[in-house]
């Protein structure tokens, strides 16, 4: 039987250390390992943003990122409907030739420097990208916390963004998901999103370059385990 992640004993939340590293987690876009290095980081800054009383030993890290990925294991045993949506919206955007890239970036600046490293590298393998889709690590953590993805355009690469847009909206809601877009924005919104998806060793964890060549690369969430039960 799984419990809500909210009524676990490290709910996602984004004040409190273990609470944040719940949250990316959650997310999807990033392994345990990733996270201990970026929390160990995080531990040894004297301006720590957050509410925790007890300042934190970066040498405590591994244990702290280690109970909390055993409370979310237990309480996300299966893959929501919607993690599962979007995760297959991942491989038909590819095979589109639309780059996606997911949490590659903590905010938009670094997001579209992770989309041009992407991009650059499809290109080396002969693929000619229709256009470019983003969401910041900022995203999905707004994702998990509110129910809410925006997916951002990069607007540099030339597309008729509109067609595109149109063609991305119809299809995230032919897989089930409630997406839009107004105009003239270069972002779709899908709200509601209820995304849970089970963590997976890093064995098991795909590369970051997504499907093989001819396919562009797509950076994507955690992969799909168990679906989840109705």
């Amino acid at each position: 039987m799984t419990s809500d992640l909210f009524d676990s004993a490290f709910p996602p939340d984004p004040r409190t250390f273990a609470g944040a590293i719940s949250l990316r987690l959650a997310s999807g876009a990033v392994s345990v390992d990733e996270v201990i290095e970026e929390f160990s980081e995080i531990a040894g800054d004297v301006e720590s943003p957050f509410l925790d009383d007890e300042p934190i030993d970066p040498i405590d890290v591994p244990g702290i990122v280690a109970a909390v990925a055993a409370e979310y294991r237990r309480c996300v045993m299966f893959t929501s409907a919607d993690a599962r949506a979007l995760i297959n919206a991942l491989d038909r955007l590819a095979d589109a030739r639309i780059l996606y890239v997911y949490g590659e970036g903590r905010d938009v600046a670094e997001s579209l420097e992770a989309v041009t490293g992407m991009a650059e590298a499809v290109a080396e393998n002969g693929v000619e990208l229709r256009g470019a889709l983003y969401s910041t690590l900022q995203d999905l953590e707004r994702m998990i916390m509110d129910g809410r993805l925006v997916i951002r355009m990069d607007d540099r690469t030339g597309a008729d963004d509109g067609a595109l847009i149109e063609d991305v909206v119809a299809l995230l809601n032919s897989l089930g998901l409630t997406a839009g877009w107004t105009p003239p924005e270069r972002r779709i919104v899908v709200d509601p999103i209820h995304f849970r998806a089970p963590l997976v060793t890093d064995e098991e964890t795909p590369s970051d370059a997504g499907p093989p060549v001819p396919d562009p690369a797509v950076a994507a969430p955690t992969p799909l385990a168990q679906d989840e039960q109705q």
